[in-house]
């Protein structure tokens, strides 16, 4: 049996080079710690995450004052954490709420927790790159018009791909609504920090703002920061208010090797990070300019409203699937990329990547460029089908065993289901329980099986759970 402790041991000797998060890159220059030397708990002089007033009182500050936010909260539960403590803020029992239809499964898990009902805006879809876009601001104002009785609006920018949303536009649409705006920003902590990539949501009037700190910044796994726009006391959302829905949900015993290295990664970039984020963003456009004589491989290219720090990679037309792609990227590049699928291969930089990095990669891509074939080829991309929901994910949970049946895939056409079908990651539903298996949900699964990318959340192989004789309904 492997022993996970010396299998990480040797995977750090193994030199590959890790494409994906977390962000420290695995690079000791930019974050080194001793994390046995430093597991502590509360003891004299280190204060309390529970009621910070001293040490860990001056990283939040620290925080704060370099997003410009309202206020700013460390978390240790990852944006997971952070994202149900923010919904818990803006909302009660039995609101309905809308959410973009591409969020994480973490906020799926809030509307079952807290009784929400969801309605869904849809992203707009990238025909060419075969991604999901931005939300609309113009979905976000019909959708407030058609359902004034939501309590928040909740998107996510930058998406798993970096799409960004037009934040102050929709901003704006949710105040004159008088609701307020969550956003999902997690894998764009870094976007304060250099003109190069979007503007940050802090500063383009949300009313709670999320960080995945731990995914393009260097600091460990499960650390997040959750942010207070200049708005939110207009909405109840008070300093008060959001700590006291933080610590219903976070751990009481927070480990201070995470909080560590958050308070250094801040430190860092407090005192280095204009020349470190400089040498970053020149990275970034020696690579873009480098793969603009690719033939058959195409990198998404730098634009506005995407974040450059996602790397993007399209065999779209070649012999190559996505998966084959990343195969090849790690056993000839030693190079372990950050997600794959259809025919996409997803590479995650940060600013703790090194020259060698970028060029290793920028290597591995020409490789794949060179030896691949131009194929008449259909669409691979998976699109998220429209969503019908029958009861809300709160009931679908609580549902007795007596209500429940399992139910083979060729039978699962009108059910209602009961569980999680998702491609992870990013592990956005492609449906959630308490919505009906339609036959544009069944496409997909179909979609997914043929291009061999592994569906996740169902509890058996072969079919689902769902409400007992809903297909009759």
């Amino acid at each position: 049996m492997k022993e996970l402790y010396e299998e990480l041991q040797r995977y750090a000797k193994e030199g590959i080079y890790p494409m994906h998060m977390p962000g420290h890159k695995r690079n000791t220059e930019v974050l080194s710690m001793d994390p046995a030397a430093w597991d502590i708990t509360e003891v004299t002089g280190f204060d309390n995450l529970q009621d910070p007033k001293e040490i860990l009182k001056d990283v939040e500050v620290r925080i704060k004052t370099l997003y410009g936010s309202a206020a700013s909260f460390l978390c240790v539960n990852g944006s997971s954490g952070s994202l149900l403590a923010a919904m818990k803020a803006c909302g009660k029992h039995g609101d309905m709420i809308l959410m973009a239809r591409n969020c994480h499964k973490s906020v799926y898990h809030g509307c079952m927790a807290f009784g929400f009902r969801p309605v869904y805006l849809y992203p707009e879809w990238r025909e060419k790159d075969g991604i999901s876009g931005e939300i609309l601001p113009e979905t976000v104002e019909l959708g407030l018009k058609e359902h004034p009785e939501a309590s928040f609006v909740l998107i996510t920018s930058p998406t798993y791909d970096g799409v960004v949303s037009d934040i102050q536009a929709i901003s704006e649409i949710c105040h004159s609504h008088h609701v307020p705006l969550i956003v999902d920003e997690a894998h764009g902590a870094h976007f304060a920090f250099h003109e190069i990539f979007p503007e940050t949501a802090v500063r383009q009037g949300a009313d709670l703002i999320i960080h995945s700190v731990h995914k393009t910044l260097p600091a460990l796994t499960q650390t997040s920061a959750l942010h207070l726009g200049p708005h939110a006391e207009e909405f109840g959302i008070t300093r008060e208010r959001m700590k006291e829905c933080i610590n219903l949900l976070q751990t009481t015993s927070p480990s201070y090797v995470l909080m560590a290295s958050v308070a250094e990664c801040y430190r860092v970039i407090e005192e280095c990070g204009e020349t470190l984020f400089e040498a970053y963003a020149k990275r970034l456009r020696w690579f873009y300019e480098g793969c603009e004589d690719l033939k058959k491989v195409r990198v998404l290219p730098m634009e506005s409203a995407r974040d450059p720090g996602k790397v993007v990679i399209s065999l779209k037309g070649t012999n190559l699937t996505g998966r084959e792609a990343t195969e090849i990227l790690r056993k000839q590049y030693q190079i372990e990329t950050e997600m794959d699928s259809g025919d996409l291969v997803i590479a995650l930089t940060s600013v703790a990547d090194t020259d060698e990095g970028f060029q290793r990669l920028l290597r591995g891509v020409h490789g794949l460029d060179a030896m691949v074939q131009m194929v008449p080829s259909g669409d691979t991309s998976i699109r998220l089908p429209r969503a019908e929901v029958v009861i809300s994910p709160e009931e679908a949970w609580d549902m007795e065993e007596n209500e429940r049946v399992w139910v083979e895939k060729d039978a699962l056409l009108g059910a209602i289901s009961l569980e999680y079908v998702y491609l992870y990651p990013p592990g956005i539903p492609i449906l959630a329980p308490g919505e009906r298996v339609t036959e544009d949900v069944l496409k997909v699964f179909e979609k997914a099986e043929a291009e061999r990318q592994v569906l996740k959340g169902a509890r058996k192989k072969g079919g689902l759970f769902v409400a007992r004789d809903s297909q009759r309904q």
